[in-house]
């Protein structure tokens, strides 16, 4: 049995010198591309479902509620939410290079000669910064519950088309595997709204520790490793990039990874939901699995073997925090009792299926990232405020400078970059110009087929 691995959590200087790493940027910048083009490939088979969907519209016209018109509402507010995304990580790049090229060498410029003129024009910068990141972030935060709102309807879309599928008869076994998938997406989603809304209320509350933004860069990072989104977001046309470690390619390992990292006791209860993810996640797969070998004609080959390795995470409790509701039931019909074969309506439910966890889980990402990065700038703004506001009184109090001005300093010093933002922020800037060139071409912009964003 392997030994448990030891876990660390970070000091500030400590998670400077990961953001500096140059397998975790490469890693970073290029989880971020390939998140773009996950929501590319998203749309796309979210336009192939619309198709199907049509087709099964006339089987049940006049017997059971109308799927495509549903369906593309769904397909909408999904490209909406990644429209937003895009607009969230522009603000959050550029709050951030602020902070990285104006407010820190402002404040480290007047450290040791700043008189008190010097020091309130300091605070009055810092002050116009901090309430124009926090609008900023507010956005941030609706984006989340919008988001939420979504998930909710794709995962009882999902729920109410495999109601659809098991009033025909059939295998019972089948049928109870559907259920079962239907129920562990539902769990998923589930934990991933219970995940955003613990990380909007630690944002809120208190300073996020740099460790737990560590954690979210790193996890968006693994995104190189997750087999479904590999396989769908994988581009022929995307440049290699180089690592210091591995020579030439893309999603390198770094010798830096979440696995490795503790949270700090506070934020424990995060962690355990992480945990609790990863198992669920493999837990769908498989099911997912499953239910293609009983449909071998399906297109799988994105899929794990049932003897793939599943989560590092040892965990495996199940979510009990989220139950599937009844689905809606639509009336059975003749149809779908008929000799025809329901292997059209099988390939649709694992497109949908799949497409539905790979939404889940890019959202999940990103969107728990971007809440540690505005949890984590705050607290910086206010370390970096209290100290000026101490050496702004006549008898300054004794205030220690805040670590992000302190490592930012000793970095100055060597001739380095020293803060933990720059390359979050390259990164951000990287899915930005992905998603402005796959999703604003002509078709994007035509109307219609809305396989863009805007």
């Amino acid at each position: 049995m392997q030994s448990k691995q030891k876990l660390k959590t970070l000091t500030y200087k400590d998670a400077v010198q990961v953001f500096q790493d140059e397998d975790v940027v490469v890693n970073l910048h290029d989880a971020c591309q390939r998140l773009a083009e996950a929501h590319v490939a998203l749309m796309k088979s979210f336009g192939a479902i619309s198709s199907q969907l049509r087709s099964l519209d006339k089987q049940i016209q006049g017997v059971a509620p109308p799927l495509e018109s549903r369906w593309n509402a769904c397909r909408k507010d999904f490209a909406d939410i990644i429209w937003q995304q895009r607009v969230n990580a522009g603000f959050i790049s550029g709050r951030l290079k602020m902070f990285c090229n104006v407010v820190l060498p402002l404040t480290a410029r007047n450290i040791n000669n700043a008189g008190s003129h010097q020091i309130h024009e300091n605070i009055h910068v810092l002050r116009s910064y901090m309430n124009i990141s926090s609008d900023h972030s507010t956005l941030t935060h609706s984006l989340v519950q919008k988001s939420s709102k979504v998930s909710a309807e794709l995962i009882k879309f999902h729920a109410d088309y495999i109601s659809l599928l098991t009033t025909r008869k059939g295998s019972k076994h089948e049928g109870d595997q559907l259920e079962a998938l239907a129920q562990k997406l539902a769990e998923f989603e589930g934990l991933v709204s219970q995940i955003h809304g613990t990380s909007s209320n630690v944002h809120i509350q208190q300073d996020v520790d740099v460790t737990y933004l560590a954690i979210g860069a790193l996890r968006l990072s693994a995104l190189n490793s997750c087999p479904s989104i590999r396989a769908e977001g994988e581009s022929e046309k995307r440049p290699k990039l180089k690592s210091r470690s591995s020579g030439s390619g893309s999603g390198r390992v770094s010798k830096v990874s979440h696995h490795r990292l503790a949270f700090p006791a506070d934020l424990s209860n995060i962690g355990k939901m992480y945990e609790q993810l990863e198992t669920a996640e493999n837990e769908i797969l498989h099911i997912h699995y499953a239910t293609s070998l009983c449909n071998p004609s399906s297109p799988v080959s994105y899929l794990p073997s049932p003897s793939a390795p599943t989560s590092p995470y040892s965990l495996r409790s199940r979510s009990s925090h989220s139950t599937v509701t009844s689905p809606s039931k639509f009336p059975s019909s003749s149809y779908l009792n008929s000799t025809a074969s329901s292997l059209p309506q099988i390939t649709t439910l694992l497109t949908l299926s799949k497409s539905t966890l790979d939404a889940l889980l890019c959202q999940e990402k990103l969107l728990t990232l971007f809440l540690a990065i505005w949890g984590r700038l705050r607290g910086d703004c206010e370390g970096i405020l209290r100290w000026l506001n101490s050496e702004a009184e006549p008898d300054p109090i004794a205030v220690q400078i805040p670590s992000v001005l302190r490592v930012y300093l000793e970095a100055a010093e060597r001739g380095e970059a020293g803060t933990l933002y720059a390359s979050i922020a390259d990164a951000l800037d990287v899915y930005v110009g992905s998603v402005d060139e796959h999703m604003h071409g002509p078709e994007s912009r035509s109307g219609g087929a809305r396989t863009g964003v805007r």
